[in-house]
């Protein structure tokens, strides 16, 4: 992303809209959250998505939770499709001085390919 120029819109989401789930250990909640899809101007692709949780509360083990994902054009079998290539998490404990930080790369992408055909009833034999 370095180098791309990008127009920024931030978003908040509300509790009662959110399909977030947040999981620490055997926890889970749905937080409201606020976070930021960076956008290319020339060619209206998504660069990136950030998003924090927001108001978790006290009792939840968690005191912050983010996540980025930055996504590029990739080539996979000869055509080129808008995916994730890089994300980055980060989870910190209540209290804690440490916090997790997750990061993901991918790449290698494939494409995976099969063949069917349906029969119905009446198309077999008997």
């Amino acid at each position: 992303m370095a180098g791309l120029r990008a127009r920024v819109y931030d978003f908040d989401v509300e509790q009662e809209n959110s399909h977030w789930v947040v999981q620490a250990g055997s926890q889970s909640l749905t937080p409201a959250y606020a976070g930021s899809v960076w956008i290319d101007p020339e060619t209206s692709r998504v660069l990136r998505v950030e998003i924090q949780a927001r108001n978790l509360p006290s009792g939840f083990p968690m005191e912050v939770v983010e996540s980025a994902v930055d996504y590029s054009w990739v080539r996979i079998a000869g055509e080129s499709a808008l995916l994730p290539v890089h994300a980055e998490s980060l989870g910190c404990q209540q209290g804690a001085k440490a916090c997790n930080r997750n990061i993901i790369d991918f790449r290698n992408y494939r494409k995976y390919t099969a063949d069917s055909k349906i029969i119905f009833d009446e198309d077999i034999e008997k």
